[in-house]
């Protein structure tokens, strides 16, 4: 938004303040309509099947360059990225849940979150590291910054759809229900103030806020020092992502053989 389509800093920084609001509302929601309401005979996967080609049209949507008024700017990237998210949060959600659908046992839901964060290291050097190498090579052969841009993101796109679509088609049957019932007349809002009576939750939330406020910071301060501060070239950036994306896969299973040893505490 700031390099390629040259929105002031703050334009941008309001377009993604805004959709993060709308998506963190819809999360909750999300949540709720993810436990109470199975469809197709199941309460995660039929949702993350749903949401696969509308986060692929929404990524290429967000990263077309348009040609229009400021305002029509402002508006279609608050509305395509506002979309992108709620897509992402339609698949993550039932995603991150899907580990007590397919186990009841603590060490193995402990194991399937291991393998996903270690295949989420791999998605991170096709999305983060390989990026940047691959626009620089692109730029050289001629194309325009928001073309190679959007060839770049297409692919990516692809890339993660098929994944996306394999995981499903993977774990389709081994989604179990059980005997669990929901009453679909329950109150959202009165569940989740009951659940923040909860001390141990409201703590847990207040953390975890913390904990993404932290990150998001952490993640932007390394892009803007490498490209504002140091003002290094796209291939170094790759190998000091590449390093700390491969430092974090490795260290995976190490952690998750340790918490099976000791206690995941």
């Amino acid at each position: 938004m700031t390099d390629v389509v040259k929105l002031d800093p703050l334009l941008a920084g309001n377009v993604t303040f805004i959709s993060t609001i709308c998506n963190t509302a819809f999360t909750g929601i999300m949540g709720y309509i993810s436990d109470t309401h199975p469809i197709n005979g199941g309460r995660r996967l039929p949702y993350m099947r749903l949401s696969i080609l509308p986060m692929a049209i929404c990524l290429i949507m967000f990263f077309t360059v348009i040609d229009a008024s400021k305002t029509v700017m402002i508006l279609y990237y608050t509305f395509t990225m506002t979309l992108l998210m709620i897509a992402h949060t339609c698949y993550m959600i039932p995603y991150d849940a899907l580990g007590a659908e397919l186990s009841v046992n603590s060490g193995e839901r402990n194991s399937i979150r291991s393998y996903a964060r270690l295949f989420q290291g791999f998605g991170n050097l096709i999305g983060v590291v390989f990026i940047f190498p691959i626009t620089a090579a692109m730029q050289n052969q001629g194309l325009s910054t928001g073309h190679l841009w959007q060839i770049t993101i297409a692919g990516i796109a692809v890339i993660g759809a098929l994944s996306q679509f394999a995981t499903c088609l993977i774990l389709s049957g081994r989604e179990r229900i059980g005997n669990v019932r929901y009453d679909k007349r329950s109150n959202i809002f009165k569940e989740y103030i009951e659940t923040l009576k909860l001390k141990p939750m409201l703590l847990l939330l207040i953390i975890s806020l913390i904990i993404s406020i932290a990150n998001v910071f952490g993640n932007s301060g390394i892009a803007y020092f490498m490209k504002y501060n140091l003002g290094i070239a796209e291939n170094s950036k790759a190998l000091i992502l590449g390093i700390m994306t491969v430092t974090g896969i490795a260290l995976t299973p190490i952690f998750a053989k340790i918490s099976r040893k000791y206690d995941k505490k």
